[in-house]
């Protein structure tokens, strides 16, 4: 059942549950975690939102710039649902298309498995984005890492979490707060594997989807597609690459995937910059995210209308 969850700006949007807001409230509002490293946006600008999931980055691109043409891919059904909600309710003064379809290499179709208690993990690659998180760490690090993130989005009172983290790091309690810990993790694990779901979904490519729509330059293309990233980057023909001026792309360093991405991207003339988000998880999940930068003059067409500039920081 979709709810409505009211956000720390006291924004009211729909989700499928209660923690996905929180988080993507944390990586786009508090932190702003697509603009950095030089990625900028202006008014009238063309954006891919490649994993869309509710639609938060877009929503809030539009309550700071006019004139948007916005493309929301997100293929799974029920949050798609959402997201449509989410649409009608703040994307009124954009041009935006949603797109209930994947973006991948080759087009077709794939299996998506999800939780909808944590729909922002949902996936078609669960058993490479598993691969990316690191074996050789303690569980007690693991939760430690859990309790910051919670208290981090407001999940968790600073004063409990002051003192599960004393417990996880005191020698004599450690041993009783890490069995709790397990417990809740079984219990959790649990919960998601009678709550999964598989659907299939159709796919297309991201060159497919510039051909379909007439797209002549994308002033960014944000990618969130837990494991799928590389695929969506191999999607993109050769033709099309001096279409895009920026990327923002959160990366499972699965088999060197982030350096395959850089050298995909500075082949193709992008400045990138690798970075992780403030997140204790992600160093623990082998996640980064890449910044990659085409100068304006390099873009194909070279609107003169463009008032986006872009200065490298990394």
């Amino acid at each position: 059942m979709i709810q409505t969850v009211e956000l720390p700006n006291g924004m009211r949007v729909r989700a499928l549950n209660r923690l996905d807001p929180p988080v993507l409230y944390h990586e786009i509002f508090a932190t702003r975690t697509y603009e950095k490293h030089g990625i900028t946006l202006s008014d009238g600008n063309c954006v891919f939102d490649v994993g869309a999931n509710i639609g938060l980055y877009s929503i809030a691109l539009a309550r700071e710039l006019r004139g948007l043409r916005l493309f929301l891919f997100e293929p799974i059904p029920e949050i798609f649902t959402a997201l449509k909600q989410n649409a009608a309710n703040h994307l009124g003064r954009a041009d935006v298309q949603l797109l209930n379809v994947g973006l991948g290499q080759c087009a077709g179709s794939a299996w998506f498995q999800y939780d909808r208690n944590l729909s922002i993990a949902a996936s078609a690659h669960a058993r490479s984005v598993s691969r990316a998180a690191r074996g050789d760490v303690r569980f007690a690090t693991w939760a430690s890492a859990c309790v910051r993130d919670l208290e981090r989005i407001g999940q968790m009172h600073p004063h409990m979490a002051a003192l599960l983290l004393a417990a996880l790091a005191a020698p004599v309690l450690q041993f009783a707060a890490v069995a709790m810990f397990a417990a809740i993790g079984l219990a959790l694990a649990l919960r998601s594997a009678i709550c999964s779901r598989r659907v299939k979904a159709q796919l297309q490519t991201l060159s497919d989807a510039i051909r379909i729509h007439a797209v002549q330059t994308i002033d960014l293309v944000k990618i969130d597609v837990e494991g799928a990233e590389l695929d969506v980057v191999l999607g993109i023909k050769d033709a099309d690459w001096p279409k895009i001026r920026q990327f923002v792309v959160e990366a499972h360093d699965v088999d060197g995937r982030v350096d395959r991405l850089r050298a995909i991207f500075e082949r193709h003339g992008y400045h990138t910059t690798i970075d992780q988000e403030d997140w204790s998880l992600h160093p623990l999940l082998g996640i980064y995210t890449l910044y990659a930068l085409r100068a304006p003059e390099q873009l194909h067409g070279n609107r003169p209308h463009s008032t986006s500039e872009v200065s490298n920081d990394g």
